[in-house]
């Protein structure tokens, strides 16, 4: 798509004095907003119900921002206490909403 194109064109700007966890947090919330509207245009699951982000497509981002290492991202502070926790074997990043 064109915004992809311009996003990796630009990408050199757009990653200036941003970190990449932040960056990377920021993906990884957007993809998280996108399954929760569609579950909520579908009316499917409660508001609080954990959303799972393939492990494969948040690193399909990342790898867009040329960041092809995250594994330093999925153990930081960051991730935890943003209330995320990878599955390696179900290969998903899990968001929870309520503490458990």
């Amino acid at each position: 798509s064109v915004m992809r194109q311009l996003r990796q064109h630009f990408s050199k700007y757009i990653t200036y004095k941003k970190d990449n966890f932040e960056l990377l947090l920021h993906t990884l919330k957007g993809l998280v907003g996108e399954v929760y509207e569609l579950r909520a245009l579908r009316g499917d699951a409660e508001p609080t119900a954990p959303i799972n982000i393939e492990v494969d497509d948040f690193e399909a981002k990342a790898s867009e921002m040329s960041i092809s290492n995250v594994s330093a991202f999925y153990a930081s502070p960051l991730f935890r206490k943003n209330n995320f926790v990878i599955d390696r074997s179900r290969n998903v990043i899990i968001k929870r909403f309520t503490q458990e």
